[in-house]
């Protein structure tokens, strides 16, 4: 990996075995061979083709061009030359307005006090270089960069901008240039940099076709002609280009051409001059790349689909992930190419006709026809190579796609192509929705490629389904219409999910419909999960990505996409972390934990910087039998395997596969503890037999048992939890970070982001978190009792314990142990002082528990809600919750947890609000709860008041006859940790300083 440095692991090396793949059903492998013949159209369909194209062609002169089929003179310089082979020149005078052209005509007065035939071509150009020479940076033209590699997203821009580019003589006229000049002046530089650009890239135009390259190259020799012709047609209009430190500078040449007759002499020179350009190179050119066109053999119809088909097959796993995407582009391609052939053999009739006829107005007409034809060719090729470039890309052959493919892509209003690029380029922030998993689902039963009755159930659901994707297909309206507009489409979402909901649940009810085809079925089940959550959260998301677009740099991408409901829906947040760009990270995976966790190392200008990355992961839903079915096919017969079932007390030699059945189910199950305890005692005490196997089986069996005890934790998280199968558990950490962030106390959690890890060229979803500094409670403990030290709180440290124990109760946090909490020391007089808290591994938080499953502190870790605790909060967290309202809670969090889950974390806020209101001493300024509240007296100090709770916590618990009712297990405090002596002190240190503060 590039970049890297003492690389211990990566991201991808699976250090267990994966059940779950190993029993998923093989998807069926796209088929590149399948219809690689061209299809059959009508000429009314190419025709139609074709002009589509011509329409949607970036170019408009072009398009005037092949509309008219031929050149015709625009004008004179001075007198008309009847017979002319070429068009002469003139500028015709049309402004929009009376104002504009009393405006121009006065620019025109003030030149002429300068230069004496100073005209409209003269204003106009000086206005359109100066536009133009803003561009130069630093008085530098912008460089053309890309990377030595096929495909190059900049190269390929480059190459593609110069190829469709067909030079004729109108765009030499005054009427072109006088508005064109700087566009003509940078293709005419971009032709000078050809031979550099060649030299600096070779694998990129070694990779080009060599038609492309017989074009590039014949195209770049015009590049000294026009740069002689364009400086004589300025200098006709009095004007040059001066090049300074500052760079390239417009100006008028003084006291030039005052003489008619020395002008005219000046014309004809430049008409000569243009009549030989037409010859050498326009005609010259457009001949040999009519020749070129129809004798090459490169983008023959089956020569091409041959080779578009070499090259994207290679990654499989691509291939049926776009499966539909690249159907369509293929279709596409193969449309382009009989349109293209059939304009190449128009081309070889016109060819033979122009050496056929003798010079005169017949064989002019049969030159415009060829050069009209070639830009009718090379507009269906850039067509070719557009999709070409988008397949390379969808099959994963190349990083990135050219800005003027994308543009294309949009032009054609391939939606779904377009929406494949943006997921792909911008994974990052991308989720999964009901758009990306049901079109293509929805495609197959419109076109009778899916396995599902034709029932009256299954008609309405690709119905609705349908209106749906249709609907989030479609753009949003603009953010200048208003939110009231954008309210209306969030109605009829509302609208369209609900139907689309219903439908699925009605074939779901019905199992005829999908004939017992279990892809269908999971299909069904997955969309009609993404519908309920989307339809959920739908406006939130629409809001929350506006909001992300007005906020942020991505103005300027949209435009590749557009701004559509899908984007809104398809938004995430999250950052991304390329370890292939960085310098000097040490990447070490740790532990064997019921998750992946990564530390990243990087060493930068002499400091050590460390974070933590979590892969992604979801509580287990594997069923049962699947595990089973996995487990049977990989134990085989192996006669070496049966002390490991000594280990776990069954006679492997006489039992059956139905008494392994019956153990790993309950196991699975793990509702039996019995069961889950002798798994783990025996299997880890049976390493030593294991070793004695042969090294591959006990390499085996040791992932297995690190594999199943993983999985068993992941199902206990949810049992307890109250998480559901197949939720998210990662992400729960990012959802307890920025809760802690709203309710102002993030210095009690480490932060944490979803984060994508770029790594060896894959992109892994999780979460980055910061790592927490300090120790844990136990080992603070132990310290303190081996080398006999005094360990006290600060204040600082008591509020946020207090402060963390309601926050866990809030999130449904059910796992803050003292080994999930760091705590931060620092020496003073001789003591070690705790300074601060901060909680880590949040991820057993935000399942469906209410507060009344937790209020008592009887769930797993969770403490007691008594007065105590209540009145230990800061004055400013007791607002903070007090004031919350639920359409925050579901803005911050709404693209992470579901309904059911802010459904319960709601009823834990609303049963806090509840509890803080009930506190006999608490006062609010209003009696409707809203409002600021507050303690009266030496209450209102959060310091002394926090102290005096901790002391009635500590009597009563002094009391206890119970070790479950003892300080440490009712709090987060240790009592070890806070003695009279050491609270007294810290009382009488507060109150001396608010003695202080009253003196001042």
């Amino acid at each position: 990996m590039d970049g890297m440095k003492n690389q211990k692991v990566s991201l991808n090396q699976e250090k267990v075995i994966d059940t779950g793949k190993q029993i998923q059903k093989e998807k069926s492998v796209f088929d590149l061979n399948k219809s690689l013949s061209v299809p059959e159209l009508t000429s009314e369909e190419k025709n139609n083709y074709l002009e589509r194209m011509i329409a949607r062609n970036k170019d408009k002169n072009l398009m005037l061009v092949l509309q008219k089929e031929r050149q015709t003179p625009f004008g004179k310089w001075e007198k008309p030359e009847p017979g002319s082979e070429i068009p002469v020149h003139a500028l015709p005078v049309a402004r929009e307005s009376k104002r504009a052209r009393k405006e121009e005509a006065s620019a025109i007065k003030q030149a002429k006090k300068v230069f004496i035939h100073a005209d409209e071509c003269t204003v106009r150009e000086i206005t359109a270089l100066s536009n133009y020479f803003k561009t130069f940076k630093d008085g530098k033209a912008p460089e053309i960069k890309g990377n030595d590699e096929p495909y190059d997203p900049a190269l390929t821009s480059y190459m593609n901008e110069l190829l469709l580019f067909e030079l004729s003589d109108k765009h030499l006229t005054d009427d072109y240039l006088a508005d064109h000049m700087g566009e003509m002046l940078e293709y005419k530089r971009r032709l000078s940099e050809y031979k550099n650009l060649r030299q600096k890239y070779p694998k990129f135009f070694d990779s080009l076709s060599e038609e492309k390259i017989m074009l590039l190259e014949e195209k770049a020799s015009v590049a000294d002609d026009l740069a002689v012709l364009l400086n004589q047609h300025l200098r006709l209009h009095g004007l040059s280009v001066r090049v300074s430190d500052r760079g390239p500078e417009i100006s008028i040449i003084r006291d030039q051409n005052r003489d008619r007759t020395q002008r005219n002499s000046k014309i004809e020179e430049y008409n000569k001059e243009h009549k030989n350009f037409y010859k050498k190179n326009i005609l010259d050119l457009a001949m040999i790349s009519a020749g070129q066109y129809t004798m090459t053999p490169a983008y023959r119809s089956e020569n091409a689909l041959s080779d578009i088909s070499g090259k994207i097959a290679g990654n499989r796993e691509e291939l049926e992930k776009y499966a539909v995407q690249i159907d369509s582009a293929l279709l596409e391609v193969k449309k382009a190419l009989l349109v293209r052939d059939e304009l190449i053999s128009n081309q070889k009739k016109e060819l033979d006709l122009y050496h056929a006829l003798s010079a005169g107005e017949e064989k002019r007409f049969c030159e415009n026809r060829i050069k009209a034809n070639n830009a009718r060719i090379r507009v269906a090729t850039s067509h070719i190579d557009h999709y070409r470039e988008y397949l390379m890309f969808a099959s994963g052959n190349i990083q990135d796609m050219s800005e003027d493919a994308k543009e294309f892509l949009v032009s054609e209003n391939k939606q779904d192509l377009v929406r494949m690029i943006n997921r792909k380029l911008n994974a990052s922030n991308m989720r999964q929705t009901t758009l990306d998993s049901a079109e293509g689902f929805v495609k197959e039963i419109k076109d009778g490629k899916s396995d599902v009755a034709e029932s009256k159930q299954m008609q309405d659901f690709v119905m609705h389904m349908s209106n749906l994707l249709n609907f989030l297909g479609q753009k949003m309206p603009p953010l200048s219409f208003g939110k009231e507009a954008v309210d209306a489409g969030c109605i009829m979402a509302a609208a369209l999910y609900n139907n689309a909901i219903k439908s699925i649940k009605t074939c779901l009810s019905d199992p005829i419909t999908y004939k017992n085809n279990k892809d269908a079925e999971h299909q069904l089940k997955s969309t009609l999960e993404l519908c309920s959550q989307e339809s959920e959260f739908f406006r939130q998301r629409v809001f929350e990505y506006l909001d992300f677009l007005s906020s942020s740099e991505q103005k300027e991408k949209k435009g590749i996409v557009g701004l559509t409901w899908y984007d809104a829906l398809s938004y995430e947040r999250a950052v991304v972390l390329n370890l292939d760009e960085e310098d000097g990270v040490e990447l070490e995976k740790l532990g064997d934990a019921a998750s992946e966790v990564f530390k990243l190392t990087q060493q930068k200008d002499g400091k050590e910087n460390t974070v933590f990355f979590r892969k992604a992961e979801s509580t287990a839903v594997i069923e049962n039998s699947e595990v089973v079915r996995a487990y049977k096919e990989s134990l085989g017969n192996n006669e070496d395997l049966m002390e490991f079932f000594d280990a776990l007390e069954i006679d492997a030699k006489k039992a059956t596969y139905k008494d392994f059945v019956e153990l790993f189910i309950k196991i699975w199950d793990a509702n039996s503890m019995d069961a889950y305890k002798i798994f783990m005692e025996k299997g880890w005490e049976s390493s030593k037999k294991i070793e004695r196997l042969r090294p591959r089986e006990a390499q085996y069996f040791g992932q297995q048992l690190k594999y199943f005890s993983r999985l068993i934790a992941q199902r206990n998280i949810g049992m307890n939890a109250g998480i559901s199968p197949g939720r998210n558990l990662s992400d729960r950490n990012v959802a307890t970070s920025r809760l802690s962030q709203l309710f102002g106390v993030p210095n009690i959690i480490s932060d944490s982001r979803t984060c994508f890890v770029k790594n060896e060229d894959s992109l892994v979803k999780g979460n980055l978190m910061e790592e927490a500094k300090g120790t844990t409670y136990y080992k603070l403990a132990e310290r303190c009792q081996d080398e006999n030290i005094k360990v006290v709180y600060s204040k600082e440290a008591i509020s946020q314990l207090f402060t963390m124990q309601m926050f866990d109760l809030i999130c449904g946090q059910i796992d803050r142990h003292y080994n999930n909490f760091r705590v931060q020391t620092k020496e003073k007089d001789g003591k070690v002082v705790i300074t601060g808290i901060i909680g880590i591994d949040n991820d057993m938080s935000f399942g469906r528990l209410k507060f009344k499953h937790l209020k008592d502190g009887k769930y797993a870790y969770t403490k007691k809600v008594s007065p105590e605790h209540l009145k230990g909060l800061p004055i400013q967290f007791i607002n903070t919750i007090m004031n919350l309202k639920r359409e925050v809670i579901d803005y911050v969090l709404g693209d992470i947890i579901n309904k059911a889950e802010s459904d319960a974390l709601w009823d834990r806020i609303t049963g806090l609000q509840d509890s803080i209101a009930r506190l006999d001493d608490i006062k609010n300024t209003k009696e409707d709860r809203t409002g600021r509240w507050y303690f009266e007296g030496e209450d209102g100090d959060d310091t002394l008041r926090q102290l005096k709770q901790l002391a009635k916590m500590k009597e009563e618990t002094s009391k206890a006859t119970k070790q479950e009712e003892k300080l440490q297990n009712v709090s987060l405090f240790g009592p070890q940790f806070c003695s009279d002596e050491d609270m007294a002190e810290l009382e009488q240190e507060r109150r001396r300083e608010l003695e202080k503060k009253k003196q001042k």
